[in-house]
């Protein structure tokens, strides 16, 4: 199908790895788009293709960017926690009063 076109075999398997002319996902690829789903980086070069997939990435991702605003608030907090220690602690050594 690609005699005409004259594509060397490089050429050929950049086509089938980068533009996913096959349809078989490797766990890195899967893992690859999982995380940019529930990120919404959301690249589009790895897609499902039925209807019944898209839906279920749709679903997924709903609960996916609950789940990463969840961990990101914690570590907002997290920082938060010690950003504080560390002001009260440089207030204390210069004499003043903390911050709470």
């Amino acid at each position: 199908r690609y005699a005409s076109l004259n594509f060397t075999d490089a050429q050929m398997d950049y086509l089938h790895r980068f533009l996913q002319l096959n349809t078989t996902w490797h766990w890195a690829d899967a893992t690859r788009f999982a995380f940019a789903s529930i990120t919404t980086v959301g690249y589009g070069n790895i897609v499902p293709r039925t209807s019944m997939g898209q839906s279920l990435v749709v679903i997924y991702a709903l609960c996916g960017v609950g789940c990463v605003a969840l961990f990101l608030s914690q570590i907002a907090d997290a920082c938060y926690a010690a950003t504080l220690v560390f002001c009260n602690y440089v207030l204390w050594l210069a004499g003043c009063r903390p911050l709470l």
